[in-house]
């Protein structure tokens, strides 16, 4: 029961942080404040360091667990370079969430049964999505 439990929190960590940071696209950079990416980025760094963590207890696989680390090591790198500027870039930010993405669909195909891989991509979507309320 454990560990599905860590499955679960894998899932959906990893998912919140590599996928919420793309959502920035569809803020207003001139009406929003700084810190606002500030608190976005430096929640989705905790978020995703829960879920790397756990992922490090269930990972069979160490290619996939480096780049799960790499990539949390580059959101948060650019959440440090971003942290002081007036200004983020949001295509530096969804280009690291599309590695994180990338590295989320690789432990999914290892976690979830073959007949199961297009309802969990789903799901995933459906968590992040804006329609959420």
């Amino acid at each position: 029961m454990f560990n599905y439990f860590l499955h679960s929190i894998v899932l959906i960590f990893l998912g919140y942080s590599s996928i919420y940071p793309i959502l920035f696209w569809i803020t207003p950079l001139r009406k929003i404040e700084i810190s606002f990416y500030r608190f976005n980025l430096g929640k989705c760094c905790i978020v995703g360091s829960l879920g790397a963590l756990a992922h490090h207890f269930i990972s069979p696989n160490i290619f996939t667990e480096t780049v799960v680390w790499a990539w949390l090591l580059l959101l948060i790198a650019a959440t440090a370079f971003y942290w002081n500027k007036d200004k983020v870039n949001n295509t530096i930010i969804s280009l690291i969430s599309i590695f994180g993405i990338s590295s989320l669909l690789n432990i999914l195909s290892y976690l979830i049964n073959e007949n199961l891989h297009l309802i969990s991509y789903f799901g995933d979507i459906l968590t992040i999505s804006p329609f959420n309320g």
